[in-house]
Parts: C-alpha cells; structure tokens; sequence
C-alpha cells in the first residue's frame, strides 16, 4: 500500500487529477471428469488515480487488492478469470494478508508510472503494461506476459517495472524502445544471470497507404528475436499478421531458431455481428502429444510467455450485438494436429451505465489425459473440463 499512499498524497496537490475505480466479482466453477468439481469466489477491487502536472508531465496509479478462496488458476482448471494476475516485479509492491488456509487477500500496485512529454517525445518509466503486435488470439510478437485465450478478462494487463521510450516521426511513424524487468526466474539449480532477466525490445512502425508495416528486434532474457508484422484491409475486411525469429541460446529446449507467425482477418457482415479468424504456427512446437509434457514443464510455459503446445493452430470467432444493452460471443480455438478445440461461449448485459454482467461457458473438446499410459497427454485442450463463470462488474 505504500506506493499507492504517497500517489494519493500526490494528488491531492496535483492541479489536475482524477481518482476512480471498478468492483469485479467472478464465481467460476469446472467439472472435470472422474475428479470432484471446483468451485472459486473472487472479487477484485482497483483504485486508480491521474494527476498532471503542466503540460509535460503525467503520473498514473493503480492498485488491486483481489481476494479468492483458492489459488488463482484452480477453479477453471486450465482457465483463469483474468484479475489478479501476476507479474514480475524489480520493485516490490505486492502484499498478501494473514487470512488463514481458506483464504487469500492480495494487494497488488499494478500501474505505478511517470510519463514527461515533449513534442515527438514520450518517456514513461515505473510500473505498465507493454504490448506488442497486432494478433487477438495469437501473438507471437507479444513478448511481455501475453494472455492465454483461457482468460476470461483480459481488461487489465499486469503492469511490469520498465522504462519506455516512444518517438513519433512525421504523421505516421513511431518508434518505440522499451526496457522491462523479466525476472527473476529459476529453472533448474541455477538462477538465470541478472542480464537474462530483462526484455529489451526495440519497435518500430510507418504507415504505407492503408497498412500498417512493424518491425521489432528484441531481446528476450538474453534470447535475440527478430519480427515484422503488418495491419491492413482489402475492401471491407481487416487484415494482420506477425511473424518472429527467436534464436534459442545454446543448452535451451529448442535446439534451433524457430518461427513463430499469426496471420487473420475481420469483417463485419452487419453493422452488428464481427467476425475474427486466425491461423497460427509455432515452430517450436509438436504435433505429436506425446511429446507435450516436456513443453508443459519447459521454461517458456514456465514463465507464461506461450499457451500453447502444439505447432499448428486456427481460431474463428463471432461477436453478436443481440441489442444496444446485450452483446453474446462464441470462440473456437483449435490444435490441428491433435486434433482438439476450445470452445467458449459468453453474454454480457449492460444492466446500468456503470455495471455490466456477464456469464459463459468454456470446455474443452479433444482426447483425455490417460494417466495410465506412458504417453500422459493424449491432445491438447482435451485436458480443459467444462467450466463456467459468473461476473458482475462495477465502475466508478
């Protein structure tokens, strides 16, 4: 709470601040075949403060203090709701109440940043979140904490202590140099050195016509990454893609630099319904489940930085406006090589200006875990069980 008092100190000598919140609460709950159904309760409280000062400098705060009755994680089984997540931090700002063995409560400042800006010029260091890319569900070039196609709410992403430097050339140019505190991570006896537990990224984008072009080259604990992506249309469609080159170090899982590529399209066939669809491939990757568990306990799936274990991927995706106050969603996410799918299905009712509810399905469609066989993992997402969530979000 530290960090957040002396922000709130601030503001109240700030000439132009702000200070406001949301309220979330999940109730999720899956039924596993063969095993007892779980059940998880959570509520998420954020306070947020904004303040500026004159015309150059800006400072941003949040704070979340989320409690549940179970590690995060369990109650879906393969699925998360998306609050309270984790991240690494250079700077400790998380706290955890004595609340006994049933329950948990934690604190987490999860935005803690000033940012100074000049013409052409923004320099933002502290706690934030850094994304990169254009993919939805798949995002090969997002290379800092990336969400899971599992995670029901994906409105905040963890902030990560980075400092981070944006230069706009002419009307459509930018570049952007980030610096973000990966770590620490261990796996295995040994701690990665100091310099492997940072990301330094450098991104940079122009518009040609109607498309966007995207480079970056990277660093990824110590890992070199290369990518190119781009943003488009042909007619009424919307069009993207990212590829990327990582460079595995010598002694890594992966014994050769692999490819990582998304490329999807949208398209509105009414002013109401869209239409998403992706097709993903991941180098590094396997089509045969049998060598899934090694990719499981792999340190890439260790640090969160993929999802996925298989090597050839599609999504399609439909969001329905059934009327101004009710929005419905189904998603597919399917491994082509097992085969096996997720499925997802969900509605939201904005029931007042600043409250919205929302419930959905998620299951997961594919071959069982044999737990008797030498070969564990018989598909993919054949290891999610049915699960279904609750929410009711408050703004204010």
């Amino acid at each position: 709470m530290i960090g957040m008092g002396w922000w709130l100190g601030a503001l109240a000598h700030a000439g132009d601040a702000s200070l406001h919140g949301d309220i979330k609460t999940f109730f999720v709950a899956s039924f596993p075949s063969g095993l007892d159904n779980t059940g998880q309760g959570i509520a998420d409280f954020r306070l947020k403060a904004e303040a500026s000062a004159g015309k150059h400098w800006d400072f941003l705060a949040h704070h979340a203090v989320t409690t549940f009755n179970v590690p995060p994680g369990v109650g879906l089984a393969g699925t998360a709701s998306g609050v309270g997540l984790q991240a690494p931090e250079f700077v400790d700002l998380t706290w955890e109440a004595d609340a006994g063995p049933g329950l948990t409560i934690r604190g987490r400042t999860d935005r803690l940043s000033v940012k100074y800006s000049r013409s052409g010029l923004d320099v933002t260091l502290g706690r934030q979140p850094v994304t990169f890319g254009s993919g939805l569900v798949f995002t090969p070039m997002d290379i800092v904490n990336p969400f899971s196609a599992a995670v029901i709410d994906t409105e905040y992403k963890p902030g990560v202590d980075a400092l981070r430097i944006d230069g706009y050339i002419g009307t459509a140019g930018r570049i952007t140099g980030v610096a973000a505190w990966a770590g620490p991570f261990i796996h295995g006896d040994e701690p990665i050195p100091f310099v492997d537990n940072t990301i330094l990224a450098l991104n940079a984008s122009t518009t040609v016509g109607v498309t966007d072009l995207i480079g970056l080259v990277a660093s990824v604990r110590g890992e070199p990454v290369f990518g190119a992506g781009f943003v488009s249309a042909i007619g009424p469609v919307g069009i993207h893609g990212d590829v990327t080159l990582t460079l595995p170090p010598e002694g890594a899982l992966e014994e050769d630099p692999f490819v990582r590529a998304v490329v999807g399209a949208d398209w509105r066939p009414t002013p109401t319904t869209t239409l998403t669809a992706e097709a993903y491939y991941q180098g590094f990757g396997s089509n045969d489940p049998g060598e899934y568990l090694a990719i499981f306990l792999g340190p890439r799936f260790a640090r969160g930085e993929v999802w996925q274990v298989g090597r050839t991927y599609a999504s399609l995706a439909v969001n329905q406006e059934v009327t101004s106050l009710i929005n419905a969603n189904v998603a597919l996410v399917g491994n082509l090589g097992d085969p096996s799918m997720l499925v997802s299905a969900g509605l939201s009712w904005s029931v007042a200006n600043n409250a919205t509810l929302a419930a959905g399905l998620y299951a997961g469609v594919g071959a069982q875990p044999d737990f008797m066989s030498d070969t564990i993992f018989q598909s993919e997402f054949g290891t999610y069980p049915p699960a279904g969530f609750l929410s009711v979000r408050t703004y204010f």
